[in-house]
């Protein structure tokens, strides 16, 4: 689990054994990179940390999205037994690829987490006029991977700060853009 701020996107090529984040705020982005280069240990794998060749523009709709709430965390309320993660999987599988589904009877509710914000952005603005999920709240969660951070004793990168800012940077002519940072995660 990357932690560090709220992430654009994430890619993974299995093939490669690599996987690119893509941070919305490029100082969350420098900070997780900052404590990711003391050393990253994934299942007993080391991995190397490095920035991704393509930090690139921000597209407006993210910008937009994540000043209104947008996360890549799609939070359902009110959910009864019907809603298993088989359905779930296939009612949002049509909006992008899914990291997660988590559902917890208990309490009612369940999460929808997307590999890319703008497809969590098409799910809520679909899901909530969609006659099935009437009765349901459907909304953004809280981005599982939405804090600053902070490492502890055991080298793990902890929550410390909920900060949304979106990152700015000047391009050559001066003029100010919003911007993305990506980092490229390898099997060392």
């Amino acid at each position: 689990m990357i932690r560090g701020g709220i992430l654009n996107s994430i890619r993974y090529l299995p093939q490669k054994h690599i996987a690119f984040v893509t941070f919305v705020d490029p100082q969350a982005a420098l900070s997780f990179y900052k404590q990711a280069s003391k050393g990253v240990t994934l299942n007993g794998t080391s991995l190397k940390v490095g920035w991704g060749q393509n930090a690139h523009a921000l597209s407006h709709l993210v910008i937009e999205a994540v000043q209104r709430g947008a996360t890549r965390n799609v939070y359902l309320g009110s959910i009864d037994e019907s809603f298993a993660e088989d359905r779930l999987r296939q009612d949002f599988g049509v909006f992008g690829e899914t990291e997660l589904i988590n559902i917890i009877r208990e309490k009612g509710c369940g999460f929808v987490n997307f590999t890319n914000i703008l497809s969590a952005v098409k799910a809520v603005e679909t899901m909530r006029h969609h006659p099935v999920y009437a009765n349901v709240k459907v909304n953004f969660g809280r981005d599982r991977h939405d804090h600053s951070s902070s490492e502890n004793e055991s080298g793990t990168v902890q929550p410390d700060d909920e900060s949304n800012t979106i990152g700015r940077t000047e391009d050559t002519a001066g003029t100010q853009e919003d911007s993305a940072s990506d980092i490229g995660l390898e099997k060392e």
